[in-house]
């Protein structure tokens, strides 16, 4: 009977990252705000922490904005860019600046859901869930090449993601991506995530005016 319990709760895991996937899968439109805490060591081998907070948006994966709160050095810069119109706005305080012809440094925009995707590609990675209680799981990301890696004395990233339901839809309460040996890491925190592409098209249409 336990091996029985085990078999379905995991079967009920895999379903929880399953559904949650699909949320994603079409999403071109969406807004949140992230919060970045990173542990790292610098050049010296010292260890220095560092907090990253961005606003985000992408309406129609052509249009994108950034807008800097911390650290300091980046505070108030914001970015915008209309693939329509070929411009990119550069923004601090109460000043902007209009590039045009801008194609050529957006080839390299990352679609930011598509990234999450590949990350959790179960062709490139093994997974542990863990139910958590309160309608929250743990999805743990190991690469399948960590044996070799760790044979060979190469440190690999371990990925855990946190969600949480509510109702029949998901949310991404944090990301936590950690060198192997767990003395390295980045905190990513995702807040006021919105989706609806109405909402996203006229802040952006705002934006252009």
């Amino acid at each position: 009977m336990a091996i029985i319990l085990i078999i379905v709760s995991l079967l009920a895991d895999v379903m929880v990252l399953r559904d949650f996937k699909q949320q994603l899968v079409g999403l071109r439109s969406y807004s949140f705000t992230a919060k970045v805490f990173l542990h790292v060591r610098d050049i010296e081998g010292n260890y220095v922490d560092t907090k990253l907070v961005v606003d985000a948006a992408v309406n129609d994966m052509t249009d994108y904005r950034l807008y800097f709160h911390a650290p300091p050095i980046l505070e108030g810069i914001e970015y915008i860019y209309f693939s329509k119109l070929d411009r990119i706005i550069i923004g601090y305080g109460d000043r902007r600046e209009i590039y045009p012809s801008a194609h050529e440094y957006m080839l390299g925009m990352p679609d930011i859901v598509g990234m999450f995707t590949a990350l959790t590609d179960e062709n490139a990675f093994d997974m542990e869930a863990r139910e958590l209680g309160n309608d929250e799981y743990l999805f743990i990301f190991y690469p399948k090449t960590r044996r070799v890696m760790r044979i060979i004395g190469m440190d690999y990233s371990i990925i855990n993601l946190y969600i949480k339901r509510e109702g029949h839809e998901y949310k991404i309460e944090e990301i936590v991506v950690e060198n192997s040996l767990k003395n390295e890491y980045a905190r990513i925190q995702i807040e006021n995530l919105v989706t609806d592409p109405v909402l996203i098209n006229a802040y952006f249409q705002g934006l252009n005016q």
